[in-house]
């Protein structure tokens, strides 16, 4: 195992919370388009 791979659990944490953010910013996304679309 190549010590490159290894992430630890702060870069983990920060992905998780990256990810969290852009989940919430697509969700908005697609209740906009609902609401025009009605």
């Amino acid at each position: 195992m190549g010590t490159q791979e290894v992430i630890t659990e702060t870069q983990i944490k920060q992905r998780l919370l990256d990810w969290e953010e852009q989940n919430r910013k697509l969700q908005q996304e697609l209740l906009e388009e609902r609401k025009n679309t009605n």
